[in-house]
């Protein structure tokens, strides 16, 4: 009794007094940072990330997909309304090639021709009056093709300007007569396999047989040098 110590005769009293200067055993228990409440908020972090990614990509290819139509659809509006502006100025562009003649007139009035039938031809809607005109263009170019003055020939007119600087106006000209023939063969052709006989395609069939056929070129003599008359073999 005399040598109890102090805690021992306090009894319960004791307990909260020397929880604060001592600490309490059950309560210094260490708790961790890294249990599963905090792996699954990291987890529900990185779905969330990842179903955002998902989004911004949904809304770019959306935003892409939405560029491409407005697109095609404004090209149909202009080609369209191109094709029709071409198609109304048809008429007077074929009387002056017409009128113009054997005269050196007559190869930019072709030109002119032919630049809009490469417009108009396989445009949306289809124009019932595009294939008499296409039939009328070939009879020009077969006749046109007949001249033997360079300045009147428009496939002379145009290439002999082959040996000109890379660039100039008159390079470009040569250019564009190969590239126009090329996509006259093409359209010919898919004339000629549409239409529902021979004689109706009578006249774009004779001029892919004159474009593809070098040796019916009568105009190569008009070309200023051999070095034309080469290249314009090559080309065709």
């Amino acid at each position: 009794g005399r040598f109890q110590t102090e805690p021992a005769r306090l009894g319960s009293a004791w307990r909260p007094l020397g929880a604060m200067f001592f600490g309490d055993g059950a309560s210094s228990r260490k708790v961790t940072l890294r249990g599963s409440s905090k792996q699954q908020d990291r987890q529900s972090v990185l779905d969330r990330a990842a179903r955002e990614r998902e989004v911004r990509q949904e809304q770019r290819v959306r935003q892409r997909s939405a560029t491409l139509l407005q697109s095609a659809f404004r090209r149909r509006v202009a080609c369209k309304a191109l094709s029709a502006r071409e198609r109304a100025g048809w008429d007077v562009r074929m009387r002056q090639a017409l009128s113009a003649g054997a005269t050196f007139a007559v190869v930019p009035a072709i030109d002119g021709l032919v630049r809009a039938l490469l417009v108009f031809d396989g445009s949306t809607p289809a124009d019932a009056s595009d294939a008499p005109r296409r039939s009328a263009l070939c009879e020009l170019l077969l006749a046109n093709a007949a001249a033997t003055d360079a300045c009147v020939n428009r496939c002379a007119a145009m290439l002999a300007a082959e040996a000109a600087p890379a660039g100039s106006c008159e390079a470009n000209r040569a250019t564009a007569w190969l590239v126009q023939s090329r996509h006259l063969v093409r359209l010919c052709l898919r004339a000629i396999a549409s239409a529902p006989t021979p004689a109706v395609a009578a006249s774009e069939l004779r001029l892919v047989a004159y474009l593809t056929d070098s040796a019916a070129w009568l105009w190569l003599s008009a070309l200023p040098s051999p070095a034309h008359v080469q290249r314009a073999v090559r080309a065709g």
